[in-house]
């Protein structure tokens, strides 16, 4: 598993743009992708095309499993050939903002990835 982190303080550099275009990119060329979309703000959910949901705060905090919260977003706007790898998101919403207050275990993310 090879794992892509886009992190930085600042908003507005690119962050989400360059993350979302990574991972249909993988996909699109053959990869099994993850997108984690943990900005409160959804942008990543939102620019596939998808409703904003609290699935990183689920998944985290109400202890859902991932088939409740993984969305497969549609790539075939972004692929002119066929596609061969999959992408899925686990979506985000405002509810993200809460998830350091509700957890106590910072390997929580981790524990549940595996």
């Amino acid at each position: 598993m090879i794992t892509f982190s886009l992190i930085n303080e600042k908003g507005g550099i690119g962050k989400t743009t360059l993350a979302t275009h990574i991972a249909a990119g993988l996909a699109i060329r053959g990869y099994r992708v993850l997108l984690i979309d943990a900005d409160p703000q959804g942008h990543a959910t939102f620019s596939f095309g998808l409703e904003k949901r609290g699935g990183l705060f689920d998944l985290l905090v109400r202890d859902a499993a991932f088939k409740d919260v993984l969305l497969a977003p549609p790539l075939t706007a972004f692929a002119p050939d066929p596609i061969r790898g999959r992408l899925f998101l686990l979506p985000s919403n405002v509810e993200t903002r809460a998830i350091p207050n509700l957890i106590d275990d910072v390997t929580l993310l981790a524990k549940r990835l595996q």
